[in-house]
């Protein structure tokens, strides 16, 4: 007969250790790129450039801080308790308690978040964000130099 335990146990989340390898490939290009670019941006003076890079920085620093997070809730699932993370199959990766849902605290005595948890989160977030301003403005400038592309060639057709 196998052993049964009273209290259930819950495995290894595999979806959030595929995550953490998705979240490492993604800092690993966007750090490559952030690289390319910064050695590019020392020969050619470009807005385009400029925006890519900050674009290529700040999502370096969103993956690597989603990739702290990550590593910590890894972490309390390995010691199989924790005072501040609901551990079985409903709350592996969700995440609802690190950004304040309301409903999230009614399923256990569990206290706060760390404050190291919390700050990663914010950052990474905050990152993210800025990643996607520095996108806007790269689309901007895209357009930008794609009606300027275009005005040119109608420009010359129309002398020709």
């Amino acid at each position: 007969m196998a052993y049964e335990s009273s209290s259930p146990t819950y495995d290894f989340p595999g979806w959030t250790l595929l995550y953490v390898v998705v979240m490492a490939l993604s800092l690993a290009a966007s750090f490559t790129a952030a690289l390319a670019l910064h050695k590019y941006s020392k020969l050619v003076s470009s807005c385009i450039c400029y925006a890519m890079l900050h674009f290529f920085t700040w999502k370096s620093i969103y993956s690597l801080f989603r990739i702290t997070v990550l590593a910590v809730l890894m972490e309390q699932f390995n010691h199989k308790e924790s005072t501040w993370f609901i551990l079985d199959r409903d709350h592996d990766i969700g995440g609802f308690r690190l950004v304040g849902h309301e409903n999230a605290d009614h399923l256990g005595d569990v206290g706060p978040p760390p404050f190291y948890v919390k700050m990663a989160l914010f950052i990474g977030d905050i990152s993210l964000l800025s990643g996607s301003f520095w996108m806007f403005v790269l689309v901007a400038e895209l357009l930008r130099l794609v009606v300027c592309r275009i005005c040119m060639n109608f420009t010359l057709t129309f002398i020709r």
